[in-house]
């Protein structure tokens, strides 16, 4: 049964792939939601696919179902939670300063402490949202604010303050700190990179 469900997800994507206005129907957000409510994690992984093939191309589908994604990243199943992630990271490289881009990185920080590739996720995803550098060197100034302005509402937004320091800390040690001198020397020049971007950051939030 759970294996028919699957398919019957993939039938409607066939469907959307045809015609991506169909998501916006009343009748697919129910069916999507009743997918999502499925015991089969099968059924919830290819219905968060589904949604994550259009969620970008299609602003409006960001806004329709966005809440709906973001309450899987609770989900039981790794897999699952691993997609809701993927989704949420590309709404946040997208468009890193709306509030639907905060809302998400709220919610993923609380997983810093999950499952170890639901972990490494999370932790690719603020690298590059936060210390990934710029081609020229400095970051400029819109675009440091922009980020300093991020993590600001982010620190506001997740949990109690116990929580959020909790979390931050893991994150930021994840982020910062050293790799072990036998790791490959891409991996240490990113690191070296991070650190410079780390420091514009606090810079920023000091002045």
């Amino acid at each position: 049964q759970p294996q028919a469900r699957s398919k019957a997800i993939k039938a409607i994507a066939s469907v959307v792939r045809a015609d991506p206005f169909t998501l916006e129907l009343d009748a697919v957000k129910q069916a999507v939601s009743v997918a999502l409510s499925e015991p089969s994690i099968s059924v919830r992984q290819a219905t968060l696919e589904l949604l994550g093939s259009y969620v970008l191309s299609r602003p409006s589908v960001i806004e329709r179902y966005y809440d709906t994604i973001a309450r899987r990243l609770n989900d039981v199943g790794v897999s699952v939670r691993k997609s809701v992630l993927r989704i949420l990271r590309e709404i946040c490289l997208k468009d890193p300063c709306s509030k639907t881009a905060v809302d998400a990185c709220c919610r993923m920080v609380r997983r810093i402490s999950d499952d170890e590739e639901v972990r490494k996720l999370v932790v690719r995803t603020f690298q590059d949202l936060w210390f990934a550098p710029s081609e020229a060197g400095e970051l400029a100034p819109d675009e440091l604010r922009g980020r300093c302005n991020q993590m600001v509402a982010i620190v506001k937004g997740s949990g109690t303050s116990t929580q959020r320091s909790e979390w931050l800390q893991m994150l930021l040690s994840s982020l910062l700190t050293a790799p072990a001198a036998d790791m490959p020397k891409g991996v240490h020049k990113e690191h070296d990179a991070t650190l410079r971007v780390c420091e514009q950051l606090v810079k920023q939030l000091v002045d």
